[in-house]
């Protein structure tokens, strides 16, 4: 193909452009085939754009959770890395899941460099652009193993396929008024695992038979105990099989806050140290469980941005 030329014998700037033009193009085009979805803070909405078959999901007003967050390990990132993506998130839904294709997903709202990033998974080696089976497209790191797809306004990521089949998973209905006003709110549709491991970590005798689970994390109210304002408090949802068992689990319970409350100490001894979570046990069953029919009722005494951290982390062992 010849090299047209303007007066001057130089080959056309248009001409030249042309490579980097398509490149830009194909950058833009890249970068908004991510299916767009409704911030579930801005909108009521009745599905997640995540997979269905997760232990749990989460869904986070970033903003308001950012001192709990700021705690938190994140094992695909570093300190400095979660910093810079929490600091462009203001909405944030997740999904873990125990087997299948993928471990994790996630769905954000906020404001991303799409074009900067685009540019910088188009002259890496490391990413490739793969299509998912809707149609949208994604990068994906074999080496890192994640996937990510992003525009201006929305993100996507997981270790698998980031994008979910249409139309996602719909949430339970009671759902929506529960986690009003949380700052982090949790669903797990099939909680009895997560249950088991937490009170084993906190070395507690009991096994809770949970068909179903929801978890807010709420900013205390005004009449919070002195030196605990700022704090938080959990509210704890749990679906039994029935209304005798859920009557017999809140006995069992209110032993096991017997239990965590312990003998006294002789003066000048030191107690005995009890298992890891107990001293957090302590907090989540600090007031009595109220039953509600088949369910019970779980509200936290106020707890520091730590204590939650370590709640949250201890849960999810």
């Amino acid at each position: 193909m010849k090299n047209y030329k303007i007066a001057g014998g130089k080959p056309s700037a248009v001409f030249r452009l042309l490579p980097a033009v398509f490149a830009v193009c194909s950058l833009f085009l890249s970068c908004v085939t991510a299916p767009g979805s409704p911030d579930p803070l801005v909108r009521e909405t009745e599905y997640l754009p995540l997979e269905p078959g997760a232990a749990a999901y989460i869904i986070v007003d970033v903003e308001r959770a950012r001192p709990i967050l700021d705690g938190l390990h994140f094992r695909e990132m570093n300190r400095d890395q979660s910093k810079r993506v929490l600091d462009m998130t203001g909405t944030a839904v997740a999904a873990v899941y125990e087997e299948g294709p993928r471990r994790f997903q996630a769905a954000a709202w906020g404001k991303y460099p799409a074009f900067r990033a685009g540019l910088s998974f188009m002259f890496s080696g490391e990413w490739k652009k793969t299509k998912s089976p809707g149609g949208s497209s994604y990068w994906r790191s074999e080496r890192a193993g994640l996937s990510l797809a992003l525009n201006s306004s929305q993100a996507y990521v997981s270790d698998g396929d980031p994008f979910a089949a249409p139309v996602g998973t719909a949430l339970p209905a009671a759902f929506g008024g529960y986690r009003r006003g949380a700052v982090l709110a949790c669903w797990l549709p099939r909680p009895a695992v997560s249950m088991d491991r937490f009170l084993a970590a906190a070395g507690l005798p009991l096994k809770i038979p949970a068909e179903e689970m929801f978890l807010g994390i709420f900013p205390a109210s005004a009449a919070a105990p002195a030196g605990r304002e700022g704090g938080y408090e959990i509210l704890i949802r749990i679906e039994t099989p029935s209304a005798s068992q859920a009557r017999a689990i809140a006995v069992l319970i209110g032993m096991a806050r017997a239990y965590l409350s312990g003998p006294g100490t002789v003066p000048g001894e030191t107690p005995p140290a009890g298992p890891p979570g107990a001293d957090i046990a302590a907090l989540l069953f600090s007031t009595a469980p109220v039953q509600d029919g088949a369910f019970l009722n779980i509200r936290t005494a106020v707890l520091s941005e730590t204590e939650v951290t370590l709640l949250l982390s201890v849960f999810s062992l």
